[in-house]
C-alpha cells in the first residue's frame, strides 16, 4: 500500500484555502476573475482526464493516489466545496444588501404623530381622501379596515 502523504497534504492545503475564503472580508475586486479561472482549470482538468486517462493514472500514482478516477473524485469534491463556499458568501452578501434595503425603506416610510395624535406619513404629503380626518390613518392593506 502506498503512502498517501502527498495527496493528503494537497487536500488539506485546499481545505485550508477554502476556510480562508470563508472567513476573509467579502469585498474583492477580482472575485469574478478568480471564479472564471477556477472554472477554466476544472474544465481543462476534465478534458485532460477524458483525453489521456493513462496520464491521469500516472499523475495520480505520482502524488500517492492508486487510480486516476480517485484523483478525479478528490478534485470534484474540492470543486463542490468551492461552489458551496462561493454560494455561501453570495448569500451573505445578498442578505446584507437586503437588510440595508429594508432599513432604508423603513426609514423612508416613518410616520410621526401630528398634534391630534394621528399618524402622518412624512414621505407622502398627498394623503388619500379616505384617511383624512377620520382618526388614525390605516393602510388600505390592513385587515382592520372595514
Amino acid at each position: 500500500m502506498t503512502s498517501y502523504w502527498l495527496i493528503k497534504a494537497l487536500l488539506i492545503v485546499a481545505l485550508i484555502v477554502l476556510a480562508y475564503f470563508i472567513v476573509r472580508p467579502p469585498r474583492s475586486a477580482n472575485r469574478l476573475a478568480i471564479r472564471r479561472l477556477g472554472t477554466l482549470l476544472i474544465l481543462l482538468f476534465a478534458v485532460f482526464a477524458v483525453l489521456f486517462p493513462g496520464l491521469l493514472n500516472r499523475l495520480a500514482q505520482a502524488i500517492g493516489v492508486d487510480r486516476g478516477i480517485n484523483l478525479l473524485v478528490y478534485a470534484l469534491v474540492i470543486a463542490v466545496f468551492i461552489q458551496m463556499t462561493s454560494a455561501y458568501r453570495r448569500d451573505l452578501e445578498s442578505a446584507r444588501r437586503l437588510t440595508a434595503l429594508a432599513r432604508a425603506v423603513a426609514l423612508d416610510n416613518v410616520q410621526y404623530p401630528d398634534e391630534q395624535g394621528e399618524r402622518t406619513n412624512t414621505t407622502d404629503p398627498n394623503e388619500s381622501e379616505e384617511n383624512s380626518g377620520n382618526g388614525p390613518s390605516v393602510s388600505s392593506h390592513s385587515p382592520n379596515k372595514g
